[in-house]
Order: structure tokens, then sequence, then C-alpha cells
């Protein structure tokens, strides 16, 4: 253990850990575009400096470990300064449309902004689109090369469908991308702090008054944990949770799958196929139709003639519940689910 003292406070650090870790676990806040806790820090974006007392020249707090006794600034007028210099020049190179529900719901760029008043001038709508599928597009003329979407794609994703080309500083910076490879599964996206990378297949919202919901993915067994974003009762997008089973993950049934809560076409009510037409029935009218059926073939054939599928959607309770009636009262282990492994 080292003790390092942060703003005048003293806390305790683990070996190997960076100072961007330490203040991360003790709720100070500091900036970040390319750093992901998952990967190994890479120190290019420099929006995380801070001063270190003995150093003449700031230092990324993303990749320097804790020393014992270390004594560290992290909101000092040198910092502020570094700072701001940086998100104006990234500012000056980047095209930044503040106004747009992309921006000011998920870009650290236009939230770090206002908060180092750094000006964010009007600008005429660049888009330079250089990679579309049907989940998600790349604007080349937003992105500020943290290059967190290819690292999430080949280190955490491995699926190998998106590649750096070219060194940060030449004009050849570019990104390489294989459709055959991508599982659209949108954790570049989910990484991506400004909206270079924007999703399709999200309900269209503004920022404000979007609460966050946690909930358990309902399409397999793995038990992913989802923020549902939530405004004025809708479910307008779906984020990956980071300290969960997933590490930040989801496929693309988790991260898009979500339209079907309040899709037109959902089920309401139970349907009864009445001269070729189904119409709506009551809870009992149904219930009476699937008794009668069900006990006709399995008089007739026996209860292995029929089998079960429990769904994903429900609750173990009600699956569990299933499997029972399956087995207990009409006699058939013919019972499967989809969110089985």
């Amino acid at each position: 253990m080292a003790k390092i003292t942060i703003n005048g406070s003293t806390y305790c650090a683990e070996q190997g850990q960076t100072i961007l870790q330490v203040c991360q676990k003790n709720g100070i806040h500091v900036p970040t575009f390319c750093f992901d806790p998952r990967l190994k820090p890479g120190g290019t974006c420099r929006i995380c400096v801070v001063e270190i007392e003995g150093k003449d020249n700031l230092m990324v707090s993303c990749a320097v470990p804790v020393t014992d006794g270390m004594v560290v600034q992290t909101n000092s007028a040198k910092v502020k300064a570094e700072r701001k210099s940086i998100l104006e020049n990234v500012v000056a190179k980047t095209s930044v449309d503040a106004s747009s529900p992309n921006a000011t719901g998920n870009s650290k760029l236009v939230s770090y902004a206002k908060e180092y008043g750094v000006e964010i001038p009007k600008q005429d709508k660049k888009e330079n689109i250089v990679i579309e599928t049907e989940v998600f597009t790349m604007d080349s003329s937003k992105c500020i090369r943290c290059q967190l979407c290819a690292k999430v794609a080949n280190n955490l994703q491995h699926c190998g469908a998106l590649n750096v080309r070219g060194k940060i500083t030449d004009d050849s910076f570019g990104f390489d991308f294989d459709p055959e490879k991508c599982v659209r599964c949108g954790n570049c996206v989910a990484a991506c702090p400004t909206e270079a990378l924007v999703t399709k297949k999200d309900v269209p919202y503004s920022a404000g008054n979007v609460t966050k919901t946690q909930a358990t993915c309902p399409f397999c067994g793995v038990g992913c944990q989802i923020n549902y974003l939530v405004k004025e009762g809708r479910i307008v997008g779906a984020e990956p949770v980071m300290d969960a089973v997933n590490n930040g993950l989801l496929c693309v049934k988790g991260r898009f799958g979500y339209h079907y809560v309040q899709h037109e076409s959902r089920v309401k009510t139970p349907l009864i196929r009445k001269n070729g037409k189904m119409e709506p029935a009551t809870w009992d009218e149904a219930l009476s139709l699937i008794h009668e059926k069900l006990g006709g073939i399995k008089e007739k054939n026996g209860g292995e003639a029929i089998t079960f599928f429990g769904s994903g959607k429900a609750n173990n309770e009600a699956n569990y519940m299933l499997q029972k009636f399956a087995r207990a009262v009409i006699g058939s282990n013919s019972v499967d689910i989809c969110a089985r492994l």
C-alpha cells in the first residue's frame, strides 16, 4: 500500500494503481477521453493531466503509477489552463454540433468544453461519413483520434472489424472497417467520447430528464446488466453496465433489442383465431381454449407429443412453473428456452 495526497486529502493506494484509478475510486473528478478501465492506458489525449509536487511538467494521470508520499493537484490553475488549451485545440480541429441530441446526451467533448469555459463556435455541418452499417455510422470529422473504438473492437469484442490506419499525428490517419467481421454489437459506439460514432437504432431524444434504470438483459442466460435510458415513460436507449458480469459489453440483441417493449405490434392481450383471423379475447377464454386443446392432444397422442418453450423475457419463477406444468401435469419432458446456454 502507498499513501498519496490528492488536493490536500490523503488516500491509500494499492501497488501498481495509477493516479487516475485512485481518483476514480475516491470520487475525484478527472476528465478523460482515451481512458478505459478495461484497456491499457494510452495517454494520447492528455486531458487527464495533473500536477505532481516535484515535477516541472504536468503528467497524464492515467499512465503514472502512485508512489508512497506522492502529492498531487488535480484542479490547480496550471492544470485548468492546460486542459482548457487542449480542449480549445480539439474543438478547433473537430466538427462539433453542441445542439445535436447525441452531443448533448453523450459527448464528453461538449461536456468538458462547457466545464472549462471553451466556446464551441457555430459551425457549418461538415459531415464525413466513412463507415455506415444498419446500426451505426462513423463521422470522421467528429473523431478526436482517441482510438477507443478500435481498441474495444480488437481487445474486448475480439471481432477485428475496426482497425487504425496510420499514426494519430498524420493526415493519413483513419480506420479500416471489415463489415464481414462486424457483429453490430455497438460496443465501439458506447466507447466513443464524442459523436463520431452514433447509432441509427436508438430512439431520437434530446438531453435532459433522462433517467437510467438498471436491469438484466432478457435475451439469454448470461445475465448481462443494462442501463435503460428512459424519458417520459419511453425507453430511448440502452447502455452496458461497466461493473457487472458483462464488463461493459453487450451483444446486438442486448444493445438494440429494447424496441419490442413499446413497439406498436406488441401483443398486449390474448388473441384467439376465429374464422381465420386473430381476435382479442379475455384471459378466461384463452385459458379455456388452451385447456381444451392441450387436453385433446394429450388424450389422443400422449403428453410427449407436446413441447413447451419458455421465454427469456419471463422471470425465473414463471419459467419454473412452465416446466413444472409440462412435466407434472402434461407428462412431457420436452421443455426448452431461448435463454439456455
